[in-house]
């Protein structure tokens, strides 16, 4: 009776184990939805873009392990993103209760700096817990300088190096007045 009993409960494990793996196999794990504001883009792939996200988003957690479980993706037009900044390509957002990613609709038409992107707003995502708890005027430009390094954005910025050899380096002094200032070219 013992071994009809044992081998009752070999086969129920089983069952389940092969239920559970169905299960995971139907359903997609994703972190992501994208929503855009515009109507629907020409060529779009979704696919493609939620590979891209993933990949970023692996590579962060990776780095932190302070992810959100979900982030809203919003793709807007150029003349909506131009409302923010005319060089502003992504933003992210984010609070208690949800986290977000805004990206110029052009910007899905290149993949590399897609990559770079989604990188860089995904480890603001990362460390807003962290630096939630810290005076924000200390550490805006150390989050950005880690946003930098972990999306191994390139240095070789035309703009921003034009930028330095007319107008010099800020001194730390002027960093934080400039990362909260409204006119995003300052």
């Amino acid at each position: 009776m013992r071994w009809l009993a044992a081998a009752c409960m070999i086969i129920l494990l089983f069952t389940l184990a092969g239920t559970a793996n169905a299960v995971n196999v139907s359903e997609k794990p994703g972190h992501f939805d994208i929503t855009y504001t515009t109507g629907t883009p020409d060529n779009r792939d979704d696919a493609a873009l939620l590979n891209t996200l993933e990949e970023a988003y692996a590579y962060v957690n990776g780095c932190f392990g302070t992810c959100p479980d979900h982030v809203e993706v919003i793709i807007v037009d150029d003349k909506a993103m131009d409302k923010v900044g005319g060089q502003v390509d992504s933003f992210s957002a984010w609070n208690k209760l949800i986290s977000a990613i805004v990206f110029r609709q052009k910007t899905l038409k290149d993949n590399a700096s897609l990559t770079v992107l989604a990188g860089h707003e995904l480890t603001h995502l990362a460390i807003n817990e962290i630096l939630c708890k810290k005076d924000p005027t200390e550490f805006h430009w150390m989050e950005e300088g880690i946003c930098t390094v972990i999306s191994k954005e390139p240095l070789n910025d035309a703009i921003v190096s034009q930028y330095i050899v007319g107008h010099g380096f800020l001194d730390t002094g002027e960093i934080p007045d400039a990362i909260k200032n409204e006119n995003c070219t300052v």
